[in-house]
């Protein structure tokens, strides 16, 4: 229970950085902070990646 649980809460925030990232980009937003938002996202992605692999 509790693996799916993060496993939901991954996924959504994995989805959320993913929306913002490419609205920052869209309005050519700071650099600084489309690679900080890039990072976690690519983080999140890659654990998420993990978790589903077992």
């Amino acid at each position: 229970m509790r693996h799916d649980l993060l496993k939901e809460w991954m996924g959504s925030h994995t989805r959320i950085l993913g929306l913002w990232l490419d609205r920052l980009l869209e309005e050519g937003d700071d650099a600084d902070l489309v690679s900080m938002i890039h990072r976690q996202h690519a983080w999140l992605s890659m654990m998420q990646a993990r978790m589903d692999r077992g």
